[in-house]
């Protein structure tokens, strides 16, 4: 499975980003859209176990305590619009 949520080059990443794992990014993105780490497991091929493990490691780089925070603050400083966020259709 191609994975439409991990970063792509000149997709404007803010530096806390960068920081992140391919991973993390993929995960984070998917957190900011609502999946559930049951979702995002089964969409990565990945267990609950390492979702959960991706989003200590994220919530750690970026100074966040919850996936609330993680997500809203995904949302207002990425630098992507909400397209680029949940994958192109085209």
């Amino acid at each position: 499975m191609q994975d439409e949520y991990g970063p792509q080059s000149g997709s404007g990443l803010s530096g806390w980003a960068r920081n992140l794992s391919s991973r993390e990014c993929s995960v984070i993105r998917l957190v900011a859209v609502g999946l559930t780490n049951r979702q995002i497991a089964r969409y990565l091929g990945i267990s609950e176990k390492t979702v959960k493990n991706h989003l200590s490691a994220i919530f750690r780089k970026i100074g966040v305590a919850s996936r609330t925070q993680a997500a809203v603050y995904t949302v207002l400083t990425a630098s992507f619009n909400q397209n680029e966020l949940v994958g192109s259709e085209s």
